[in-house]
């Protein structure tokens, strides 16, 4: 059983991405990815290459036949902001996590959704450990994030999308925050 991992749905394919074995927050992270086809009425699980380095609470995206980890807790690389592409439309023996795919996100520990295919990252922490109210948006045909407008409030918020729009819910305030790409 995996805990704090982080997860995205290509098409019928769930994808999960990093977490710990327990519920323990001291437990050691774990490198693994699995996917299942959600049309598959076994649900068998398949084990894609691991990450280049265990991580937990990842943000994890799928933009074209890409999945996109990135945002990573706990990681044991020395830049927490790089995103970790591998092609799933490359066969398993020739996979390879990248980091070349996508640059480095503005900020650690940032949530990220894909809206209108571009990849969207919000907030994150900086350097000193401060919440940021940072909004970047990644347009593969510019290969580099834009900024846009911040959040109203910097904290690690929850992101969804739905007609378009992003929605961000900050803690469990009234406010909720909106944002079409």
């Amino acid at each position: 059983i995996l805990y704090y991992f982080g997860f995205s749905i290509a098409e019928s394919t769930l994808v999960l991405a990093g977490g710990r074995n327990s519920y323990d927050l001291s437990s050691p992270c774990v490198p693994t990815v699995h996917t299942v086809d959600l049309n598959d009425p076994d649900l068998v699980w398949s084990r894609l290459r691991n990450l280049p380095f265990a991580c937990s609470f990842p943000e994890v995206v799928t933009l074209g036949s890409y999945v996109h980890v990135l945002g990573q807790y706990g990681c044991e690389s020395s830049d927490s902001r790089k995103v970790l592409s591998l092609d799933l439309c490359v066969p398993e023996h020739e996979q390879c996590w990248s980091t070349d795919i996508i640059p480095s996100v503005p900020y650690r520990k940032c949530r990220a959704h894909v809206l209108n295919e571009c990849l969207v990252v919000v907030g994150g922490g900086d350097e000193h450990g401060q919440w940021v109210p940072s909004v970047s948006v990644y347009v593969p045909e510019c290969g580099k994030f834009l900024e846009l407008p911040s959040l109203n409030e910097a904290s690690y918020p929850v992101c969804l999308s739905h007609d378009n729009t992003l929605y961000t819910v900050h803690r469990l305030s009234t406010r909720i925050d909106c944002l079409s790409v």
